[in-house]
């Protein structure tokens, strides 16, 4: 990894203000194709240097307000770059340290922050390479008002999972995509959330991963358990083992969690969950959401038609590179794998409502009036009716 004092390369930037006025710039003049490298002329038939770099686009883009304070920045140019230097400072000047990646065309560079912004302040970026300066800069979401926030909460904000990019495991994003149905992840801020900066940790939320309905509509299953997504052990919120995420300047974090997605006509349990995205200042979606956790496979297995246990990790292992992992206990094995899914957004869904349910609710609905006889058997591995994977019941 390189950091913003490194430099980098970058080859010139003739094409920089032809291509983008907005991005400001200079010229160079033209190279040439013979070995005198004093001999600097307009000649086509006399051309040694590389065609010029040029910026395509820059994020944060210019003037850019209400950026994330755990945005990502990044540069793309047409063709690989040669030396240039890149630095974000704050209005005190100090600079901002971020790590640095680069595509395998090397023509996209990555800034990963190490640190978060500070809410609502502005920053300049500078950017030269040759005789070419760039400078411009960018202001960061406003603190988020407590009050203002409130209105979020019981409202459900909807993401498709299969619109995000699969970053995890990597190179599989297009035979996930291929080998499910959509999944809409539903969520809705809880009660028990405090949105004020000393009250941190103090986010609460709870989730469900739900279907569409024959009008296109996505909807909640009304035979499955929402997530307590943090609400602890106990599937309770406001209680002593409450596990809060953190919420500022409109960028919240809950995790790790657990979690279990409907898929294929079966659950995969997920693990060690961590959500994080930012709630736009209008309210009506939350931009740049990330989830992250690590999945035991061999609920997919049965999707490959007879392929038996590992049949999941073998295709990805032939296919992109990826080994399974060990799972550990309680259900060891080497079948599970990291999934991370980036750059996903959730829109408010108007009229929507997510209703707490549990396991007991599900096993009460099975017991007392006939129906969600799947999903709470799902909770009796043992077949004895003692419901084991659900201990609220037990209790």
């Amino acid at each position: 990894m390189m950091t913003t004092r490194t430099l980098l390369m970058l080859i010139a930037a003739l094409g920089l203000l032809a291509c983008n006025p907005d991005l400001g710039g200079g010229s160079a003049g033209g190279g040439d194709d013979d070995d005198d490298i004093d001999d600097d002329d307009d000649d086509d038939d006399d051309d040694d240097g590389a065609p010029d770099a040029v910026l395509l686009s820059v994020s944060p883009d210019l003037d850019e307000i209400d950026v994330p304070i755990w945005t990502e920045f990044e540069l793309v140019f047409d063709v690989p770059p040669g030396p240039f230097d890149w630095r974000v400072a704050g209005s005190d000047g100090s600079d901002v340290d971020f790590e640095i990646s680069v595509s395998t065309n090397e023509t996209t560079y990555i800034g990963e922050l190490v640190s978060a912004l500070e809410p609502g302040a502005t920053y300049r970026v500078s950017l030269s390479w040759g005789s070419n300066d760039l400078n411009y800069e960018f202001t960061t979401l406003p603190p988020a008002d407590p009050d203002k926030m409130k209105a979020v909460i019981g409202a459900v904000y909807v993401a498709e999972l299969l619109d995000g990019e699969f970053v995890q495991p990597e190179g599989a994003g297009p035979l996930i995509k291929g080998g499910l149905d959509p999944l809409p992840l539903m969520l809705s801020v809880h009660a028990e959330t405090a949105f004020a900066v000393d009250a941190q940790p103090g986010f609460h939320m709870i989730g469900a991963v739900g279907r569409y309905n024959e009008g296109g509509v996505p909807e909640a299953n009304p035979c499955a358990a929402t997530i307590a997504m943090t609400a602890g052990p106990d599937q309770a919120y406001g209680t002593d083992d409450d596990n809060p995420g953190t919420f500022d300047a409109g960028l919240f974090a809950v995790g790790p969690t657990e979690m279990a997605v409907a898929a294929q006509g079966t659950t995969l349990d997920l693990r060690e969950v961590v959500l994080e995205g930012t709630f736009v200042p209008s309210l009506d979606r939350i931009t740049t959401m990330t989830l992250a956790g690590i999945a035991d496979t061999r609920p997919l297995d049965e999707m490959l038609g007879g392929g038996g246990e590992g049949a999941i990790c073998e295709l990805l292992s032939d296919t992109v590179g990826v080994e399974c992992f060990e799972c550990g206990e309680p259900t060891p094995g080497a079948f599970c794998m990291n999934v991370e899914v980036e750059e996903l957004e959730a829109v408010i869904a108007i009229g929507q409502q997510l209703t707490e349910r549990t396991c007991v609710d599900v096993i009460g609905d099975w017991e007392s009036s006939g129906i969600c006889h799947p999903e709470a058997l799902a909770y009796d591995e043992d077949g004895n009716g003692t419901y084991e994977l659900c201990p609220a019941y037990a209790e």
